[in-house]
């Protein structure tokens, strides 16, 4: 059986962690400690125990997966629902997990009325029309290890290239010393266009547009 456990007498943002051990929930039984899926925070609730936040990304559309802090800043546990697992980073005290998707590979995972559902790991959605949004894979991890569906990283454009698929946006953007982040857009099926950006300035709704990061390892500074 899967487990997760809090840290052994560690400290994260002044406060002391003791170890409890206890069985993953159902639906996430994959569960990392001291990891914290970084960025792609759809929204954090607040005060509930570990097991509720799991249940929380169920039935959150767009959710696949969460980080549960045990005791956050205010003293209160904080459930940070996340619409990626990408950005991995190591956090003292951190409980991450990923729902268990019903999609299967390259399976339908929503429309423009329903919003993003999950995808299997290593798999986003992909809205290709307003009918039709599929789980394909993630661009490779060292060039944009987290992408985000229904989101256009407005403004701070640096370039637009036309025609282009999403895995060559995010290539266009990994092979551009001044490109930090990008936004892919659908318009219509044979109409795309990639817009490489230096920096998040502003973050707008777009049920057409997917947005990735650049990994930080191969920004020039």
């Amino acid at each position: 059986m899967f487990k997760h456990t809090y840290t052994l007498l560690a400290i994260s943002y002044g406060v002391l962690f003791a170890t409890t051990c206890a069985a993953a929930p159902a639906n996430c039984p994959k569960q990392e400690t001291d990891i914290d899926y970084y960025g792609n925070d759809i929204k954090t609730i607040k005060g509930i125990p570990i097991d509720n936040c799991c249940d929380a990304c169920s039935t959150t559309n767009g959710c696949v997966g969460y980080t549960f802090v045990e005791k956050n800043s205010d003293g209160q546990t904080a459930c940070y629902l996340k619409s990626g697992v990408g950005g991995r980073r190591p956090t003292t005290g951190a409980v991450s997990g990923e729902l268990k998707c019903p999609t299967q590979p390259y399976g339908q995972c929503g429309t423009s009325q329903t919003g993003a559902l999950c995808c299997p790991h290593g798999q986003y959605c992909q809205p290709w029309n307003p009918t039709f949004y599929q789980c394909i894979a993630v661009p490779e991890e060292k060039k944009c290890p987290t992408v985000v569906t229904g989101i256009d990283f407005y403004g701070s454009d640096l370039e637009v290239k036309y025609g282009l698929q999403p895995g060559e946006c995010c290539d266009a953007c990994y092979n551009s010393t001044t490109c930090h982040v990008y936004t892919f857009i659908n318009y219509r099926e044979g109409s795309t266009a990639c817009y490489l950006k230096s920096a998040i300035t502003e973050q707008r709704a777009n049920t057409a547009a997917i947005s990735g990061y650049k990994n930080k390892l191969a920004i020039v500074s």
